[in-house]
This record gives structure tokens, sequence and C-alpha cells, in this order.
């Protein structure tokens, strides 16, 4: 059974949420291999990983999603653009 009172930690930080554009990332368990960001319909937005940030200022405003894969796992993100 699942207790809903549990609380998961990513093995990834970031920061700031919500933005307005760079958004920086950190793993606590390894390398970041691999991101993959999409809104709320699935579609996918092209970025480019520099520095363990992400900038996403062109993007429109709203909900995004980002998935990372580490050499540890994977983890799935919400982060909010205005």
């Amino acid at each position: 059974s699942v207790n809903l009172s549990e609380e998961r930690t990513s093995p990834i930080q970031f920061y700031p949420n919500p933005t307005t554009g760079l958004v920086h990332l950190s793993s606590t368990t390894g390398f970041i291999e691999k991101i993959v960001v999409y809104d709320l319909f699935g579609r996918s937005y092209p970025h480019h990983l520099k520095d363990n940030c992400i900038n996403i200022s062109s993007y429109p405003n709203g909900v995004y999603f980002l998935e990372m894969s580490t050499n540890a796992g994977f983890s799935r993100l919400r982060i909010v653009k205005y």
C-alpha cells in the first residue's frame, strides 16, 4: 500500500520555481545525462544544458515538466515559467 503522507525527495534540485527563464539544476546522486522539456500538452521544447542550467525564457508562460536522467535514475519535475 502507498502512504500518501510520505514525501519523496528528488535527487535533482532546481531553482528558481517559478522562473522567468534561467533554471539551475543539480543532482545529489550523479551526473545529469539527459533532459527532456515538455508542456502540459506533451509538446517537447528544445533546450541546451550549459553549466547545469537551462534557459526557458523563450518558451510561452505556463507549466513545464523536466524529465531528467542521471547515472542513478530518472526524475520528473514540474516548473512554472512566467
